[in-house]
Parts: structure tokens; sequence; C-alpha cells
């Protein structure tokens, strides 16, 4: 399991997330499946270089922020357990605690070097929004006038992702793509005209499962955010008890109270606010009430109906442009953080 996933998993120990159960996956029209299927690769690898890119640098800020809280804990062991004292037995054993700060530093300075050098967030954001957009294709695939031809399909097909989720950065691959499988695209969007019920059936999983994402990632986000407080708040409370307790009783191990914990308690909120915890709270429920009643006038349209078609395709965009624009907006929250600390 990547660092920022356990040490978020120690913070949460004893919370019970409460959610509902996941939506069954919807298959889309069988004319549909073929164009899935044949983007699925380059989906998965796009995805899997994010998600690698994505551990690298979240493990690396939150491994940032606690290894200078251990910084913190080495230089004021010696002076905390009495070794620094020339009388006490360990004595010798004093410089030891240096060479484990020095030992915190280096791998501070290791991990901001080597993830600038590797622009582990740089790679992170292009294999994100070029994996965003694969996912997505097929749904822009169905999205399109049924007065263009397969001539024009595929720059028909680029345009409506032009623009949306910070694309630009990967149009060359999406480019190649949709001219690759132009002909697969164009029989999944005739065949969602000709069956418009399997298409809302479809359209309304693929909400859904969005809509059951980001309602997950408010929940964990606000119960971390919790946790840290209370997690702070007791740091504090210890920390002024230590101060106050050493005016009146001079032990060498308070001073470990008076520095350690107000450290910990820094770079745990730190490392919070450089995740955007709170954001990406508020913007992820927001999005989840916006997508929950995208659902509902997905499933009011009578499939029947001679303007069927022209409704999903307007409720089709409607949720591409919901769903990328969160894109966009996670894009510009995270491009201007980097691995320094503050």
């Amino acid at each position: 399991m990547p660092l920022h996933q356990t040490i978020q998993n120690l913070l949460l120990i004893g919370v019970r997330l409460q959610h509902a159960p996941a939506p069954a996956p919807t298959r889309p029209p069988p004319a549909l499946q073929a164009l899935v299927d044949a983007l699925e690769p380059e989906r998965h690898a796009s995805n899997g270089r994010a998600v690698e890119y994505g551990h690298r640098y979240r493990s690396a800020f939150w491994g940032l922020y606690l290894l200078s809280a251990l910084a913190v804990l080495f230089a004021a062991l010696p002076e905390g357990l009495g070794w620094a004292d020339e009388r006490h037995a360990l004595h010798r054993w004093a410089p030891l605690a240096g060479c484990a700060e020095l030992a915190a530093i280096g791998v501070v300075a290791a991990l901001y070097v080597w993830g600038h050098r590797r622009d582990w967030q740089g790679r992170w954001l292009a294999a994100r929004t070029e994996a965003e957009l694969l996912v997505y294709l097929p749904l822009a695939a169905t999205l399109q006038d049924p007065e263009v031809d397969a001539a024009g399909f595929a720059d028909a097909w680029l345009a409506t992702l032009a623009g949306r989720g910070n694309a630009s950065s990967q149009a060359g691959e999406v480019d190649a793509l949709c001219r690759r499988h132009a002909a697969l695209a164009t029989a999944g969007r005739d065949a969602a005209l000709r069956d418009p019920a399997a298409w809302a059936r479809w359209l309304r999983g693929v909400v859904a499962a969005q809509q059951d994402y980001h309602a997950r990632v408010a929940l964990r986000q606000h119960a971390l955010q919790h946790r840290v407080h209370r997690v702070n708040a007791l740091l504090f409370a210890l920390t002024a008890l230590g101060t106050a307790a050493h005016l009146v009783w001079h032990q060498p191990w308070l001073l470990l109270v008076a520095t350690v914990f107000p450290a910990l308690g820094a770079a745990l909120h730190g490392a919070l606010a450089q995740s955007e915890a709170y954001r990406l709270e508020m913007n992820s429920r927001r999005l989840a009430e916006a997508l929950t009643a995208l659902q509902a006038e997905v499933g009011a349209v009578d499939a029947a109906a001679a303007d069927a078609p022209d409704a999903l395709r307007a409720l089709g965009h409607k949720a591409l442009d919901t769903i990328l624009a969160e894109h966009h907006d996670w894009y510009q929250l995270v491009q201007p953080h980097r691995l320094p600390l503050g």
C-alpha cells in the first residue's frame, strides 16, 4: 500500500465510513462495446501511469512533512532523555540521534530533488487527464450529431472534448485514437440512436458511477479532516500541559512534549493543507449532488418518445461538461502545488 494511503488509514482507525453500496456496472449498448474494448488497452495503461505517479507524488509530500517532524524528534531526543549530560550512562550514544536527524533531513532532500527531477506531479496530471478523456470517449461518441458522416466523425468527436478537462495537453494522443477508431465510434453512435432505452440505461450508469465515486471522496476527506483536527487538538493540549508542568517539575522528557508534539501537529496540518482536503470535500460533495439530480433527469426521459435521442444527447453533453469541468478544477487546484514544504 502506498505511504500516503497507509498514513491516512492509520489516522482513520476506528472511523466507519457509512456510504451507499456502489452501483452495479452498466454495460454499454452492444455496438458500443466494441469501441469500449478497443480503447481499453490505452485507457488501462494511462490509468496505470496516473495511479503510479499520483501515489509517488502524494506519498512524497506526506513523507516530507512527517520526516520533518521526525527530524525534530531526533534533535530533541538527547536532551529529552538526558543523554546530553556527560555523566549519563548512555551519553556515548547521544551522537546517534544527531546522525538519525541528518539521515531524516537527507531523505527529505532526496525526495524533494528526485520528485522534481522525475516530475512526478507533472506526469501525474498529464496521465490523469489522458485517462479521464479516454474513459469518456465512448460517451462523447454517442453525442455526435446524426448528420456527421464517417468522414468527419473523428474531427467532431475530438471537438466534443476540446477545451474540457484541460484536454489541450493531451490533444495529440486523443486525436490519434479518434482517427484510429472513428469507424467503431460511428457504429456506436448509430446503435445508440436505434436503441434509446439501452443508451439511457448506460448513460444513467455512467453518471451513477461518478456520483458514487465523488460521494465516497467527500465522505473520506471529511472524516480525514475531522480526525486530523482532533489529533492536533490533543497534541496542542498535551503541549500546553507539558509546558505548564515544566514550570514546576523540571523533567528533561517534558522537552520532548514541548517540541515534538507541536512539530507533529504542524506536519499533519501541512500535509492535510497540501492535499487540499477541504476543497476536495466541498467540490466532490457539490458534484455528487449535481450528478444525483442528473441521474433523475436521465431516468425521466421517455425512451419511446420521438425526441428521446435529442433529450439524451443534451443530457449526455451536460454530464460530460459537469464531469470534465470538475477534472479541470482539480487540475487547476493541484497544478500550483509543488513538493516544497508549505
